[in-house]
C-alpha cells in the first residue's frame, strides 16, 4: 500500500440546492389579498358611509355569533370514529360550525337596502353602455 504524503483527500462537491423560504410566493399572494381586501373595506366604508352602515348589523351578528368548537369538533371526532363517510363528516361539522340549528337567518333586507338594490338594478337595466355615464353613477361627487 502506497501512502502519498501532502495530500488531502476531499469529498466530492455537492451541490447545494437552494433552500426556499417557508413563505415564498404564497405568503406574498396572502399579503396582497390582504392588503387590497383592507383597502377594498377602508375605501367603501369611507366613501360611501350609508351603505356600509346598513350591513353593519348583520356583518356584527355574524362575527359576534357563538358556536360551540368543542361540541362540533367532539361530533366530528365520535362520527369518524365509528368508522363514517368522512366527507359526510366534515359535511355536517361544517353545519355545526357556520350555521348552527339554534340561530335563525333573517333573509329579509332592511328598506334601505332593498331602495339601493332597486335603484342600482333600475340603472343598470336602463344604462346604455356609456362608460362616462357609468363612472358618474358610480363616482357621484368626482367630475
Amino acid at each position: 500500500m502506497a501512502m502519498t504524503y501532502g495530500t488531502k483527500r476531499r469529498p466530492p462537491r455537492r451541490e447545494h440546492k437552494r433552500r426556499r423560504s417557508s413563505g415564498g410566493w404564497g405568503a406574498l399572494a396572502r399579503l396582497v389579498t390582504a392588503a387590497t381586501l383592507f383597502l377594498v373595506c377602508f375605501v367603501g366604508k369611507t366613501r360611501f358611509p350609508q351603505q356600509t352602515a346598513v350591513y353593519q348589523e348583520y356583518l356584527s351578528d355574524a362575527l359576534t355569533g357563538t358556536t360551540d368548537f368543542r361540541a362540533a369538533f367532539s361530533a366530528l371526532g365520535e362520527e369518524l370514529a365509528q368508522g363514517g363517510d368522512p366527507l359526510e363528516a366534515v359535511g355536517d361539522w361544517c353545519v355545526a360550525v357556520f350555521a348552527p340549528a339554534e340561530t335563525t337567518v333573517d333573509e329579509t333586507l332592511p328598506t334601505a337596502a332593498e331602495a339601493i338594490l332597486e335603484e342600482e338594478v333600475q340603472f343598470f337595466l336602463t344604462w346604455d353602455g356609456d362608460v362616462e355615464v357609468l363612472c358618474a353613477h358610480l363616482l357621484p361627487g368626482e367630475t
